[in-house]
């Protein structure tokens, strides 16, 4: 287990609150410049860089300090990357497991009443209470009952099978 500055995958704490974080559009993303093969070693050769050689190239100390803490904060970002993702996918798998067994929950709870409002003569007002609930829970059932209902309705009936077998369906 790491720290939540310096977190490993499946850590459930991580610190970024030192990077500034930029939440960028998708269009956006289409037109930023991308690092190719090699910028590894371009980073490397950046930050190896001595204040001589700098200045015998003519470059602007600024510019490459600016530079140097891009590079230090890109390097922070892609150590901690992986543990955000896992944490991301850990919370996602929580989410739905946790829905599971709402709706599991859900199904018992909504029978548990249905049973004890059959039996009592102010069943409806047990049930009133519960009403999102059970329409939530049954509401799919309904729905899918009145469809077959409807395209029972409307389909025509099978004509038998010209040899007395099995009707084709028209």
């Amino acid at each position: 287990m790491g720290t939540p500055q310096n977190p490993t995958p499946g850590d459930k704490s991580i610190d970024v609150s030192d990077l500034e974080l930029i939440d960028i559009t998708t269009e956006d993303i289409a037109s930023y410049a991308k690092f190719h093969d090699g910028s590894g070693l371009a980073l490397d050769n950046a930050e190896r860089l001595t204040a001589v050689e700098i200045a015998r190239a003519g470059i602007n100390p600024d510019d490459f300090q600016h530079l140097l803490v891009l590079i230090t904060e890109y390097r922070r970002i892609d150590k901690v990357s992986p543990a955000a993702v896992k944490l991301v996918e850990l919370l996602s798998e929580t989410k739905l497991e946790r829905a599971h067994r709402i709706s599991l929950l859900f199904g018992e709870i909504c029978a548990q009443a249905r049973r004890r409002a059959a039996r009592d003569p102010k069943g409806g007002e047990i049930l009133g209470p519960l009403q999102d609930l059970l329409d939530y829970q049954y509401g799919p059932a309904r729905q899918g009952a009145a469809t077959r209902a409807k395209n029972a309705k409307n389909t025509p009936p099978t004509p038998p099978a010209p040899d007395g077998g099995t009707p084709t369906p028209a």
